[in-house]
């Protein structure tokens, strides 16, 4: 059950956020300094809700 239960937070929740930062990312690319904070505000988002998962199970 445990497993079954970090699948599905995975596929609901990280799976879109990787693919949304990967788009952010490349839409930014062109400007070194934009792209450097959207990458430090994906990185906080990310440890935001694995922090929020691990609590959570």
């Amino acid at each position: 059950k445990f497993s079954y239960i970090v699948d599905l937070y995975f596929d609901k929740i990280i799976s879109p956020i990787v693919a949304l930062a990967a788009v952010a990312v490349n839409s930014v690319t062109d400007d070194s300094e934009i792209n450097t904070k959207s990458f430090d505000i994906i990185i906080s988002t990310l440890w935001l809700f694995i922090s929020f998962i691990l609590k959570v199970v």
